[in-house]
């Protein structure tokens, strides 16, 4: 099948049956750069597509569960659903909020991921679980509330080690790759293996110090800050492209 993810799956095959009878996964809640979609919807006040996109997750999960349950000899199966994660994130710091109608909307958000949730697990349970079948709902880690977003790309830029270039005069930002020494990926920094580069701990221990993160809970590295500046405008279009470059 054309575009299948051949390779990322086994037995050898897997991949194209499974998009083939369960369709593909649809990211945009929680991984870059898609994520970048979701604070769209969440700045243009358009919540009913993050919740959407919850319900096609799921959906996928449950569709991809039922048919490896019919076709394949299994003895465990382990499947991860991410949308808790993404919506604690964005919502959790809003249940402390002096806005009742913000706190309203955050529990109403935070209600409807969990019965999402809890309907996918049914429904699995329902199609592959029997007498014999030990069902574990289980978390890796907790969340704490968001209240301040640090521009990370933005304290790159000032420090000199990510050089933005201007696309065709116009308003479109690019990172330079040539001049660039290490770029904010959204979880870490991507730097350059140049011994005439700027070194990783010098990244780490100044950037931690420009943005106080290390002193202050409940911060959140992020381009979404100063949204305006075109370091992260460009941050939506070149945060995953720009790192796997930097990379080579």
């Amino acid at each position: 099948m054309a575009g299948a993810p051949d390779g990322w799956g086994y037995p050898d095959g897997i991949e194209s049956r499974i998009v083939e009878h369960a369709g593909g996964y649809v990211e945009a809640l929680e991984l870059t750069p898609d994520s970048l979609f979701r604070a769209g919807w969440f700045a243009g006040n358009e919540l009913h597509k993050v919740m959407d996109v919850m319900q096609v997750q799921a959906d996928f999960i449950g569709d991809c569960a039922e048919y490896l349950h019919r076709t394949e000899d299994w003895d465990a199966m382990w499947i991860q659903y991410h949308a808790p994660d993404g919506i604690n994130h964005d919502v959790l710091g809003w249940l402390g909020s002096e806005d009742a109608k913000k706190r309203d909307l955050a529990d109403t958000l935070m209600r409807e991921t969990l019965r999402v949730l809890f309907r996918m697990v049914e429904r699995i349970r329902a199609a592959c679980a029997d007498e014999n079948t030990v069902l574990a709902v289980v978390s890796d880690h907790g969340n704490m509330p968001t209240h301040k977003l640090i521009n990370v790309f933005r304290i790159f830029e000032e420090k000199g080690w990510t050089t933005l270039l201007r696309e065709d005069g116009g308003d479109t930002w690019a990172v330079d790759q040539r001049r660039t020494q290490a770029l904010y990926a959204g979880s870490g920094a991507a730097v350059r293996l140049d011994p005439r580069g700027v070194p990783a701990t010098r990244v780490r221990r100044e950037s931690g110090r420009a943005s106080g993160a290390g002193q202050s809970r409940g911060y959140c590295a992020d381009s979404r800050a100063h949204s305006g500046h075109p370091t992260a405008r460009t941050m939506r279009r070149t945060r995953h492209q720009g790192s796997e470059e930097l990379r080579k």
